[in-house]
């Protein structure tokens, strides 16, 4: 299959002492139409002092009390398949707490994420926007 880049925004970036916080819109599903194309919006902390992620959200912020991101996928695949909710598992289970070249090593798109989630584009993409992330990210801290 052919691959496009797309661009994500970072609509919110705040320093703090241990962590930055970030908010990264990126289109969700490379796979639909334009007219139902909608943006995510991934709700980021990384760490300062490696860059590993401390927590990502597509709802609450660390704190649970703000939201702060936005799941803009389905909620199922068309075969029925929660999807969301194997995204979730897949966030927790592999994305969270993970460092950077643990990240950066994933191959999104017919690799280890694909076996993972059945094949669904939304983990493949929130890892692709994570990579680049990462990239925006070193480069200032």
């Amino acid at each position: 299959r052919q691959e496009t880049e797309t661009i994500a925004f970072v609509l919110f970036e705040y320093e703090q002492l241990e962590t930055v916080k970030y908010q990264v819109a990126y289109i969700a599903c490379t796979c639909r139409g334009p007219q139902v194309n909608y943006y995510s919006v991934a709700y980021v902390e990384l760490s300062k002092e490696d860059g590993s992620i401390k927590f990502l959200s597509y709802d609450a912020d660390s704190t649970g009390h703000y939201t702060a991101g936005l799941y803009g996928d389905s909620t199922e695949t068309y075969e029925g398949v929660p999807a969301k909710e194997l995204f979730a598992t897949f966030r927790e289970e592999k994305l969270v707490g993970a460092t950077q070249a643990a990240i950066n090593a994933m191959t999104p798109m017919h690799g280890e994420i694909d076996t993972y989630t059945g094949a669904t584009v939304t983990p493949n993409n929130s890892v692709r926007m994570l990579q680049g992330l990462f990239k925006y990210h070193n480069e200032k801290y």
